[in-house]
């Protein structure tokens, strides 16, 4: 799946996953996102993924230390927050565009 492919493409800079209904992206992060901290990420889509929580964003930005990350689509996230979003866009230095289009606690 998905991991199988990040780890094995350690210069991928776009990674689409919006709407991906199985992809528990809190829990992916958290336990097998470990090697992306090495990758040259940029664009990270994760739109529609209605499982992602502020938890899954926090371990997402530290994992990938926020360096390269210059667009990120956090829309139809519904379980985000305030909190999260500022702490993103504070570790994520270069960051261009964040959509959090949907995030209704925001």
């Amino acid at each position: 799946g998905i991991h199988f492919c990040l780890k094995h493409m350690p210069s991928v800079e776009r990674v689409l996953c919006s709407s991906v209904s199985r992809f528990d992206a809190t829990q992916y992060f958290a336990t097998c996102g470990d090697f992306l901290h090495t990758a040259q990420l940029e664009y990270l889509d994760v739109s529609g993924c209605v499982k992602l929580d502020n938890i899954g964003i926090k371990r997402l930005v530290t994992t990938v230390q926020g360096k390269n990350i210059r667009h990120l689509d956090f829309s139809g996230c519904s379980k985000l927050i305030d909190d999260s979003v500022a702490g993103t866009v504070a570790f994520c230095q270069n960051l261009e565009c964040l959509n959090v289009a949907g995030a209704v606690d925001i």
